[in-house]
């Protein structure tokens, strides 16, 4: 049964993978035409050719660093720590007992040599509460749970799960899928569907000479290009010999998986329309319009680098666009949500009556600081979670003896009796135990 159940799974990822991955390139590559237009004053196709191939070339640029990633040793140092802070005598003795945990761990990771190793560590009131040792060798997982067993378990059924992760990629393979279907994507995009005009615009009570970039697809041309673009992908060769190399697939299955696709498309609704107002002379953007249907959204600018969001007639918000930063506000009612993005640094606030949650992320992939902070103003509490991350230089991966290991699923009654007498001779459980207990007087 499990073993048909692999299958129907490995079915199902295979079915829908490469739709997906069509699917969303072609979002971003719709997205991503508002940030690069200033790439080209004339030519509104070029423009969104020149979008393809920057989104391509930044795509093609991470699957480098992954690469880089796997032919060292990579070595992180991670932590989970709680801050709740309340006047609410309901939830004080809870939070303090929260903000007494801590979890640290520490990983390896050697992709050529396939070893993984992770010692995890969860901390109570800055003591040890449970410590163990994982160690993944090749398609085997171990683990050591310090004092709370003396014996080291092999935990069985892990083994396809590891071979996924230790399965050598042929990366120049992924450069070649990126660039065909790019090739493909542009084939299926008639310069019909561009316009370019030179105009007049009123901006905050001046007109200004813009460069008008037009793209406008009804519903029959959406649905044009979708079935262009899998025709074509269905006939390059290199496109389907790559692809095919690096899922572990039959061509002839990746092609009927296609033409599945093709024959299960339904042409949409409604078709699209946008327009992007560059000056002329500083190549800034000015104004945008996207319209669907009988609705449009336009950034209309309010001031220097600030426009605001209008749908139809009304406000939803503004958006402040400076070099190497962005700034989004979206307001409804009493919600409010903002956005800001600068050089390694993200945060996210959702503001309400009942609530305010805000997520920061700091740093890069070397060394990043994730805060998650709830704020409940009601209840006059508020919880903050701090995750931190940081890569370490190591020159192997730690290993610690497993020949006398005994699988998980040969524990006897006598084994788990052990267990359980470690967990009650804890001094450290015992106390979070006790702590817990107080919650209820």
């Amino acid at each position: 049964m499990e073993e048909n159940l692999n299958k129907e799974i490995e079915k199902g990822k295979n079915k829908y993978s490469l739709i997906l991955i069509i699917i969303a390139i072609l979002i971003v590559i719709l997205s991503g035409v508002f940030i690069y237009l200033n790439l080209a004053k004339k030519d509104s196709q070029n423009i969104y050719y020149k979008t393809i191939d920057s989104f391509a070339s930044s795509l093609k640029e991470n699957l480098g660093n992954a690469e880089n990633n796997l032919n060292k040793i990579i070595g992180n140092d991670a932590s989970i720590a709680f801050n709740i802070k309340t006047t609410n005598k309901e939830y004080t003795d809870l939070a303090n007992v929260i903000n007494k945990m801590s979890l640290q761990m520490s990983s390896n990771v050697d992709y050529h040599n396939k070893l993984l190793s992770s010692d995890i560590n969860i901390l109570y009131n800055n003591k040890d509460l449970l410590k163990a040792k994982v160690l993944a060798d090749n398609d085997k997982m171990y683990a050591d749970l310090d004092t709370l067993y003396n014996k080291v378990i092999r935990i069985d059924g892990l083994e396809d799960a590891l071979n996924v992760i230790w399965q050598e990629q042929d990366f120049d393979k992924y450069n070649i899928i990126i660039d065909e279907f790019v090739k493909e994507l542009k084939k299926a995009l008639n310069e019909n569907y561009f316009t370019f005009n030179e105009t007049n615009l009123n901006v905050l009570g001046s007109d200004k000479v813009v460069y008008e970039h037009i793209l406008s697809l009804s519903k029959e041309e959406l649905y044009n290009i979708e079935t262009n673009l899998l025709d074509g992908l269905k006939s390059n060769t290199q496109f389907l010999e790559n692809i095919a190399a690096v899922t572990n697939t039959k061509e002839e299955d990746i092609i009927k998986e296609l033409m599945d696709a093709k024959n299960n498309l339904t042409e949409p609704e409604t078709g699209i329309e946008v327009k992007i107002y560059i000056n002329k002379k500083t190549d800034k953007l000015e104004q945008a319009e996207l319209s669907i249907n009988d609705s449009k959204m336009t950034l209309i600018k309010e001031e220097e680098d600030k426009f605001n969001i209008m749908v139809d007639e009304e406000k939803l918000g503004d958006v402040i666009i400076k070099e190497g930063s962005f700034t989004l506000n979206i307001i409804s009612g009493e919600d409010n949500l903002t956005i800001n993005t600068e050089k390694e640094k993200l945060e996210l606030k959702l503001n309400s009556a009942e609530i305010s949650m805000s997520i920061k992320i700091e740093g890069n992939e070397n060394d990043a600081k994730i805060e998650l902070d709830i704020n409940m103003p009601s209840e006059n509490t508020e919880a903050i979670v701090t995750i931190t991350s940081k890569k370490k230089e190591v020159t192997e991966v730690a290993k610690f003896d497993t020949s006398k290991a005994i699988s998980i699923n040969d524990l006897s009654e006598d084994d788990y009796n052990t267990m359980l007498e470690n967990i009650t001779n804890n001094k450290t459980l015992l106390e979070l135990i006790q702590d817990i207990a107080s919650l209820s007087d």
